[in-house]
């Protein structure tokens, strides 16, 4: 029924985008908040719980959540217009540039680390659109909602993204892809159950190591990158400065990056997607 319901929302959101113009789109997110925050009340109370742990006790940790959410259901409906209007949906925006020079560290192959941070779909679209004439290799898994999934491809590919996954099946398609000075994106940020033991916010965690054996095997550097929600239509794009990850040991290499995403949420944990939970160890 609750995936049922979940279809029934993502071809109302499709149905909407093409009536609402862009720059009233933050009603639409509204609209969906409204009709989701009531029902994840089970989902909240986990959050809450693992957020007490990890936040400043000076922090109301429930409106941390709420703005999360807001910002979840802002990026949900940002998919669907970036999904209707291409490329052609960063002219509808306004993009300021934070570290924009560490570019230059990948700008002929290594590794984007991104996180579910602000509008994290944003972030390949804008390295697709300044690496040319190199690629922009978005990594992923597939999603349990199909239609989401076909979206989320389908809107990764309009941007100029080419589409592989951590299957062992596209390994050397990504090695070759590499080999030739292709930026490889994924996004770190989630528990990995076969992941690096790692310190996350102060508790334990496991974190993929993907961008630790990519970046040791082609002796490339590695960027931290997120784009920072300040208003509807409105955002910051951070290139965090380059790592060389395989000057490190796994552990080490990991915990590098790992540092990164943390000191991004910690800056506004409002922007990070609490409702995951990110700490399955112990």
């Amino acid at each position: 029924m609750r995936r049922f319901f979940e279809k029934i929302l993502l071809y109302l959101a499709f149905f909407l985008v093409r009536l609402v113009p862009f720059k009233k789109g933050y009603l639409l997110g509204d609209f969906f908040f409204n009709i989701l925050w009531p029902l994840l009340k089970n989902e909240r109370h986990r959050a809450l719980k693992r957020m007490k742990k990890v936040l400043d006790e000076d922090l109301d940790c429930e409106e941390v959540l709420k703005k999360s959410f807001k910002n979840l259901t802002y990026t949900m409906v940002e998919v669907f217009y970036m999904n209707l209007y291409g490329t052609n949906f960063f002219n509808l925006v306004t993009i300021e540039k934070k570290g924009f020079e560490n570019l230059k560290f990948v700008k002929k192959g290594g590794l984007l680390i991104a996180a579910h941070y602000g509008n994290w779909e944003m972030v390949g679209g804008l390295f697709a659109r300044h690496i040319k004439p190199q690629r922009l290799i978005a990594i992923g898994r597939a999603q349990n909602n199909s239609v989401l999934n076909d979206l989320a491809l389908k809107m990764r590919a309009s941007l100029g993204m080419i589409n592989l996954t951590r299957h062992w099946r596209d390994l050397a398609k990504i090695s070759k892809e590499m080999k030739n000075g292709s930026i490889v994106g994924l996004v770190s940020d989630q528990h990995s159950a076969k992941g690096v033991v790692v310190d996350f916010m102060g508790r334990k965690a496991k974190a993929f190591s993907g961008p630790f054996r990519l970046s040791s095997k082609f002796g490339c550097f590695s960027v931290v990158s997120i784009v920072r929600r300040l208003s509807w239509g409105n955002f910051e794009w951070v290139i965090e400065k380059p790592l060389k990850l395989g000057e490190f040991q796994e552990t080490e290499g990991v915990q590098k990056y790992s540092n990164s995403i943390v000191q991004i949420i910690k800056k506004d944990p409002t922007q990070w997607l609490w409702l995951h939970n990110r700490w399955k160890v112990g």
